[in-house]
């Protein structure tokens, strides 16, 4: 199982390490590709996964992707609109089979796994976003080993019901771990890059690790209570030793937008 889930492991670092280097047309691609994975995971969790509703959902995820593409994101809040409509249609005039439950659900798939993905490509395009983007990698990744770490060597009291292995002092190593590290990160950070408010940059960066990391945790305690709802112990085991694409994006799927807005508010 170890070197199952090592190899798998390697695997996946390096294709998102290739993506986030290439940028563009590349990173856009996995990211549609993983939201689409992922919202198959969560529709079949529901039991809905080759419904009208499921592939309403499915073809509204494919659009706000390929808006990005073609440049024209502007009109992703058209694709919601329409999606929303469809997807009430569907509770219309499939009223027998389709529940209200599900079209929620539907809904939610699109937001969750499709649109707050989105993010981590947005932030890619931005300026610097070569920069800026591992922000997301080590607001997540790094926030999951230093918690891990953290939890093993001292963690004593159990944080939540949702995730029992989850702990107080592991959680806190988690913040302070990833604070550390995207500090560190702040000083290969081009010079020409500038907070506003004549904040410290490095100190900004500080701040922006801590604040992911909380992010990243609550994403993967999000996860963990929709799965919990569900009586699942993974989404899939597409995976090998990892589960599924959503088990393994969930923090992402948080610390993505945030990053975006704190880049966009914050810095220049």
């Amino acid at each position: 199982m170890f070197i199952k889930r090592l190899g798998s492991a390697v695997i996946m670092l390096a294709v998102t390490a290739a993506a986030l280097v290439l940028g563009g047309n590349y990173l856009l691609a996995l990211v549609a590709l993983c939201s689409l994975v992922a919202a198959y995971e969560l529709l079949k969790a529901g039991g809905i996964e080759k419904t009208p509703v499921a592939f309403t959902s499915y073809i509204a995820i494919f659009f706000i992707y390929f808006l990005h593409f073609l440049d024209m994101s502007k009109y992703e809040n058209m694709v919601l609109a329409i999606a929303a409509v469809s997807l009430l249609g569907c509770y219309v005039f499939k009223n027998e089979k389709t529940k209200y439950k599900d079209v929620c659900l539907g809904f939610f798939a699109i937001i969750y796994v499709g649109f707050l993905l989105t993010h981590a490509y947005m932030t890619r395009e931005l300026s610097h976003g070569s920069w800026f983007v591992w922000l997301i990698i080590i607001g997540s990744s790094g926030s999951d080993t230093f918690a891990y770490l953290f939890g093993r060597l001292f963690g004593k009291k159990h944080f939540s019901k949702i995730s029992p292995n989850k702990t107080v002092e592991g959680c806190i190593g988690g913040c302070l771990g990833t604070a550390v590290l995207s500090l560190v990160y702040s000083f290969f950070i081009p010079t020409d890059v500038n907070c506003l408010f004549n904040i410290n940059m490095h100190l900004a960066f500080f701040i922006i690790g801590l604040l992911c990391s909380a992010v990243s945790q609550i994403g993967d305690l999000a996860a963990s209570a929709i799965k919990r709802g569900y009586d699942i112990k993974d989404f899939s085991d597409l995976i090998p030793g990892h589960g599924g694409v959503l088990d393994r994006i969930d923090s992402i799927l948080f610390v993505s937008p945030f990053v975006y807005y704190l880049v966009i508010l914050f810095l220049k």
